[in-house]
């Protein structure tokens, strides 16, 4: 959405589902669910340039959900079903490997960080 008294502008135009998009917290990248090229990923957006890049892919048939930023912008939490139930799932900046944050009895979905960016709620 743009700012006030402006009209809304599209992102992207493509045969792709995509979906659950949050704004990093310095308003330039858009951390967002699609499926180009393959099944349900995340990805990165430049809201400037429209640069793209894909963060993490998963095996077929797997759905992600709700990606959220932390409040310095490195790490980005969301969920997957990829092994059992959708559990919590951490990217961070510099992390070759995405880190599972939930056990494996406890899953969830539509996580975010706390206020001081301190825990995944």
């Amino acid at each position: 959405m743009p700012p006030p008294r402006r009209s809304p502008r599209r992102l992207r135009t493509n045969a792709c589902t995509e979906s659950q998009g949050d704004v990093s917290p310095d308003g330039e990248t858009l951390a967002f669910l699609s499926d180009c090229g393959g099944p349900q990923s995340l990805w990165l957006m430049g809201l400037e340039d429209g640069a793209e890049r894909l963060l993490v892919r998963h095996r077929r048939r797997t759905v992600l959900g709700n990606p959220g930023w932390n409040r310095d912008g490195r790490r980005i939490v969301f969920s997957s079903n990829v092994r059992i139930g959708h559990q919590i799932y951490l990217w961070a900046e510099g992390v070759p490997e995405v880190q599972r944050l939930s056990p494996l009895t406890r899953g969830g979905c539509s996580p975010r960080f706390s206020p001081d960016g301190r825990k995944v709620v």
